[in-house]
């Protein structure tokens, strides 16, 4: 299915009330969403910071992160920044709009585990309120990484 036919189909079936699974793609969840672990999405009718959403763009570029911001406005939501786990940037705003639907649990090896209670939620709020914290590691570990490509580059020199 490509990523357009899938924007589509999970759009419709949030816009149906309905909750939908899928094996999670990718690296940006860790440690916490492991490739292929089966997430299910249901309404998104209530973000808080610390709950991962999934999220379709204008492109049709979907995935699920974490929020780590809510921007409300006088009438509720407006919009909200996510960030994978394993990321240390956030992404770029998302509007509310993109927001098709809110991950709730993830199946692994068959277990299910829910993400919006226990020491899941916990953990997942605990991670938000870290992001900046990640981006300074992130920082320092490409700075680190470029004195020692240029301290590599020095020693083949002489």
């Amino acid at each position: 299915m490509s990523t357009v036919d899938f924007a589509a189909v999970t759009r419709a079936l949030a816009d149906a009330g309905q909750s939908f699974r899928f094996p999670a793609h990718g690296r940006s969840m860790r440690p916490f969403i492991h490739e292929g672990d089966v997430l299910t999405v249901a309404a998104a009718d209530r973000v808080r910071r610390g709950d991962v959403v999934f999220l379709c763009k204008e492109d049709d570029h979907c995935l699920a992160h974490r929020v780590i911001r809510c921007y409300r406005n006088g009438h509720g939501m407006v919009a909200v920044r996510t960030q994978g786990d394993a990321n240390g940037y956030p992404d770029p705003i998302a509007p509310w709009t993109a927001v098709v639907g809110r991950v709730v649990a993830l199946e692994r090896s068959g277990r299910i585990i829910s993400l919006t209670e226990g020491p899941a939620r916990w953990l997942g709020l605990g991670w938000a309120c870290l992001a900046p914290l990640r981006r300074m590691g992130a920082w320092f570990v490409t700075r680190v990484r470029r004195v020692r490509h240029w301290l590599l580059q020095r020693r083949h020199r002489t």
